[in-house]
């Protein structure tokens, strides 16, 4: 997938944002009760790195995804954001809202 995301990256000069369940983590504490596969977060770390992506700090939740009656937590919801975008839009927060339905919490840019 991060392949596929580089070759339209590099095709397409834009402000960029990608955001939602990314499905990977950057780094073992972004994990508690779940197996960190440090290549896995390897490969998605050299993508954000690769497309000079900047992660924008979620407030209000340190993770955003949790699962089996609330014993596994991880942070896979993101807002990654290039330096074009920011230089247009400066100082957005990102919310992370309560969840409900879903084992996913909403977050808001």
């Amino acid at each position: 997938m991060w392949e596929s995301l580089d070759d339209l990256m590099r095709n397409v000069d834009s402000a960029w944002v990608l955001c939602g369940d990314l499905n990977e983590v950057r780094e073992q504490t972004d994990r508690l009760n779940y197996v960190f596969h440090q290549r896995r977060a390897t490969w998605f770390n050299e993508f954000v790195a690769r497309n000079n992506l900047t992660e924008i700090v979620i407030n209000g939740k340190k993770f955003t995804r949790i699962c089996d009656n609330g014993i596994k937590f991880s942070k896979l919801d993101r807002f990654l954001v290039t330096y074009k975008f920011i230089s247009l839009w400066q100082d957005l927060p990102v919310n992370a809202l309560e969840r409900r339905e879903s084992d996913h919490c909403p977050i808001v840019l």
